[in-house]
């Protein structure tokens, strides 16, 4: 499941046309399908989307802040940097991290 969020007056700092910038707000690979290449082969998609097609400059998106998170290590090599400090959630207790990509690279 993906879903890409290109507008959010609520949070413009994850996502904002203005500033040519979209955020995944949802990216789920079964545990089944992990480690297998799905999540690369959507992450691609979505990049390659987001940067042809939307003509968007940045994407971010937020992730559980756990090293033994597989998703954020795959995040990090992909490119996607930390660009606000880690805050807590309900939904996983080592809180969540904010990430961000320039796709003009």
């Amino acid at each position: 499941m993906v879903s890409l969020v290109l507008d959010d007056p609520q949070d413009p700092g994850l996502a904002s046309l203005a500033d040519s910038k979209a955020c995944i707000s949802k990216l789920f690979v079964r545990q089944q399908y992990q480690g297998m290449g799905y999540g690369r082969a959507i992450m691609d998609a979505i990049e390659d989307t987001a940067r042809k097609e939307c003509a968007l400059r940045m994407v971010s998106l937020s992730t559980a802040n756990n090293e033994k998170n597989a998703a954020l290590a795959m995040y990090r090599r992909r490119g996607y940097e930390e660009f606000r400090p880690s805050r807590a959630v309900s939904w996983h207790s080592g809180g969540e991290i904010s990430l961000i990509k320039n796709l003009e690279v």
